[in-house]
């Protein structure tokens, strides 16, 4: 199974953070908040929020499998839950952070529940993009393209606050 990962270090995810943080810069694009898909974004939210001088931060949580297991079969429903008060985002600027976007269904969730809300903006950051993933988008729809990207991988990717 090992050759169907690869493991991604802190200074690695360091180094995605900065660079997608820059590309936001570049971008002209400045959130008033970010939010993190619950679990596994909340760490380059949190990231990126102390590299942009973002104060606001909230998150999100999406439910696509029964378990965290490595290329577990998602066969529940997806589930959301909103974690954070959404009333705040009306009108304001929101970056949406995953650390990876395999199917597309937690961001597409994501987008469309944040959106109800009525914000001026919403963008999306995944630190990891993994387009030819195995799993199917589960919320209608075509796979969302991301705004800012760190890097591809053809193989699932492995962070180390997952340990």
């Amino acid at each position: 199974m090992t050759n169907d990962i690869i493991p991604f270090t802190w200074g690695e995810m360091e180094r995605l953070h900065r660079e997608v943080a820059a590309k936001i810069v570049n971008n002209n694009f400045s959130p008033d908040i970010i939010i993190g898909i619950l679990r596994c974004a909340m760490v380059p939210a949190t990231h990126l929020a102390y590299i942009l001088n973002i104060n606001e931060l909230g998150s999100i949580s999406i439910r696509t499998t029964p378990s965290d297991d490595i290329l577990v079969k998602k066969t529940i429903p997806p589930k959301v839950c909103l974690t954070y008060p959404l009333e705040k985002v009306r009108n304001k600027k929101i970056l949406l952070v995953d650390t990876v976007m395999a199917s597309g269904t937690s961001v597409m969730l994501s987008i469309k529940s944040i959106a109800k809300y009525s914000p001026a903006s919403i963008k999306t950051a995944i630190m990891v993009d993994w387009p030819n993933s195995t799993y199917d988008i589960k919320s209608g729809g075509s796979r969302p393209i991301p705004d800012f990207i760190g890097t591809t991988v053809e193989k699932w990717p492995d962070f180390p606050w997952e340990h």
